[in-house]
């Protein structure tokens, strides 16, 4: 037996927008950040994917994300990594964002002092 009931959905990203996949490097001061994770999250909707980072800074979201621009951070093992700026590892304290669109996104990113 199934029981449908009316109500609000829940609360969950809006999938019915377009998404967008995203892969990219990171550097800081001309060379590769690495061997880490990358977060995107949306102070907006509080959505947020990561990836992690190779040795050449080159990384790939989990899966694709909504459109929409996203706060960048990142951490080592759930810690900041010490060779970036202590901001880059929280989403309130970074300033660095990216606008997502639809499709494909190859985003060069690259963190400043």
């Amino acid at each position: 037996m199934v029981i449908l009931g009316c109500g609000s959905p829940a609360i969950s990203p809006d999938l019915s927008s377009a998404n967008g996949t995203v892969k990219g490097t990171i550097t800081h001061q001309a060379r590769p950040v690495s061997n880490a994770t990358v977060v995107l999250y949306s102070m907006e909707s509080h959505v947020g994917r990561h990836g992690t980072l190779n040795s050449k800074g080159e990384f790939e979201l989990n899966e694709a994300i909504p459109t929409g621009t996203y706060v960048v951070y990142l951490h080592r093992n759930g810690q900041p990594l010490s060779e970036l700026p202590e901001k880059y590892a929280v989403e309130t304290k970074s300033d660095k964002t990216v606008q997502v669109v639809s499709g494909e996104n190859d985003l060069k990113i690259d963190l400043e002092k």
